[in-house]
């Protein structure tokens, strides 16, 4: 598939070095690259999507960015507006890879990441860190918007709720009960505001 004249691609570098701030490690990728059809199938199986349920393929390759690791892969068609509104999102999740790497590379902490992002405590209604991975990713980018896009409680609130919809769906396998996640997206989004004050402060 060609590149589209507007896609992100022809500003990978500026767009990889935002990415770098988050953390030093991200590449980002073109989606269909083999890796991330490596991960649909997993996906599919893991979320039943043969049987219409989870995150269908067209879905998965055309309106979801997604990471492992330090790699970030976005779809060709994405702009580079529709980059950047993730990108910090994104990056805060390889950051959190490498949390779980002693700090020394993503890579290394990926296989705990996976099972506590995954299956614990259970895949399928309490996979209680697979939320909260989301929630830090999104309060990562909510201080980012805040403080350089001039977002307030309205905008911010509004994101959080569009997200814990999001969240609690079977795109990620109604990981929570719905107001569980909703009051954990909208807890995030109090923190995200009041942490934005204190450094304005």
């Amino acid at each position: 598939m060609p590149i589209p004249n507007n896609s992100w691609l022809h500003q990978k570098e500026e767009l990889q070095r935002a990415a770098r701030k988050i953390d030093k490690s991200v590449i980002l990728l073109p989606k269909d690259h083999w890796i991330f059809h490596l991960v649909w199938w997993t996906a599919a199986v893991f979320t039943l999507s043969a049987f219409a349920w989870g995150i269908h393929r067209k879905t998965f390759f055309e309106r979801f960015a997604t990471t492992i690791g330090p790699l970030q892969g976005y779809p060709k068609s994405w702009t580079y507006h529709q980059v950047l509104r993730v990108i910090i999102h994104e990056s805060r999740h390889t950051r959190q890879c490498r949390w779980f790497g002693l700090m020394i590379h993503p890579w290394l902490g990926l296989p705990l990441y996976f099972v506590l992002y995954s299956l614990l405590l259970f895949p399928v209604g309490l996979a209680y860190f697979r939320v909260w991975f989301e929630v830090d990713a999104d309060k990562a980018k909510w201080k980012v918007l805040i403080a350089e896009h001039g977002w307030g409680p309205v905008q911010v609130t509004a994101d959080a709720k569009r997200r814990a919809a999001m969240v609690s769906s079977g795109l990620y396998f109604w990981p929570l009960p719905k107001s569980w996640v909703l009051k954990m997206h909208l807890n995030g989004a109090d923190a995200a505001l009041e942490s934005a004050l204190e450094e304005a402060a």
